[in-house]
């Protein structure tokens, strides 16, 4: 479970931002708004990057979040390789349900299995985004953070990632960012929209409106 009541006040806005939400756990909740809106200031509240000016923060879970960078060129570690990238939040948090079989089946999909052992400085941006959204997905984590993880793939890619998508959610709680009205396609439960700078929830037409005119 994830609430967000409060405010804050950011440096891109003249007017503050205000947040009353309450995500369950096992929603997966979609998240739209304009650049500049409010949404990475939102998963920066969540994962404890930035305070509330006013307000609560509660999140409900034994495992640490897992967030998705939007920023491919900083969204893996250069040191490690793509399968190193993949595996860290197991080792670093030591939980013991990591399915290696199951990530390999899967670079084989992307035709990127003959390539785990590069590093990521050999990667496209939309390939370093595959590995960003692979990582994210088969983390132990209950909740992940979802930043418009397939904006920089390809047609055919994107495809292969909405559908391992769909298959991995399973019970965790997912909140996805997006820019692109067919992301809506994907299965989920909820919308929320920034709006006259408050984050509200809107049913699925609103949301198809507002991403035609971003």
């Amino acid at each position: 479970m994830i609430e967000v009541k409060g405010e804050i006040k950011i440096q891109t806005k003249t007017s503050t931002l205000y947040f009353d939400i309450k995500i369950n756990k096992g929603d997966v909740a979609f998240i739209i708004g304009s650049n500049g809106s409010g949404k990475t200031t939102l998963f920066d509240i969540i994962t404890g990057n930035r305070n509330l000016d006013k307000g609560i923060l509660k999140v409900d879970s034994k495992k640490p979040i897992a967030y998705a960078l939007q920023d491919i060129d900083n969204c893996l570690l250069p040191w490690l390789s793509i399968i190193e990238n993949i595996q860290l939040p197991n080792k670093l948090f030591t939980f013991n349900d990591f399915d290696n079989d199951k990530v390999y089946k899967t670079l084989q999909k992307f035709n990127l299995f003959h390539r785990k052992d590069d590093y990521p400085y050999k990667l496209s941006g939309g390939e370093k985004q595959i590995i960003n959204f692979i990582r994210t997905i088969y983390s132990p984590s209950e909740i992940l953070l979802l930043d418009e993880v397939f904006s920089s793939m390809h047609s055919d890619t994107k495809k292969i990632a909405k559908e391992i998508f769909n298959e991995e959610m399973n019970d965790k709680t997912i909140l996805f960012v997006t820019h692109d009205s067919a992301d809506l396609t994907l299965i989920h439960n909820r919308e929320f929209a920034f709006i006259d700078n408050s984050l509200v929830e809107i049913d699925n037409e609103h949301a198809k409106e507002i991403l035609n005119q971003i």
